[in-house]
């Protein structure tokens, strides 16, 4: 009988972890602080992890920003972006560069 009790616990020590570890996870793309303040107030940050794609024999950077462009967005504009965000001084890129999406 102590056999069968302890193998439940153990069971559910395991089962409870899991779902403890999937509760914390979140979204992979990203990180959440919660913090309590002296009167109890409570407030929350959250920061997106960024993006990445790595440049590809022939990709343009028109090429990678109408490939992640929001629908219906500024492509011009989104190559701006990525100019400025991945510290570009030119539209040249090489392949196995990687860059940073806004």
């Amino acid at each position: 009988m102590f056999v069968i009790l302890m193998f439940a616990v153990i069971i559910g020590a395991v089962f409870s972890f899991g779902a403890m570890v999937q509760a914390y996870a979140g979204d992979a793309n990203t990180t959440s602080v919660s913090k309590s303040g002296a009167k109890g107030s409570t407030y929350s940050v959250q920061t997106k992890v960024a993006e990445k794609v790595i440049v590809q024999r022939g990709d343009t950077l028109w090429d990678i920003a109408t490939e992640h462009v929001v629908m219906g967005g500024n492509v011009r504009s989104y190559v701006n972006q990525l100019l400025t965000i991945n510290h570009l001084q030119s539209s040249q890129l090489h392949e196995g560069q990687v860059l940073l999406l806004p």
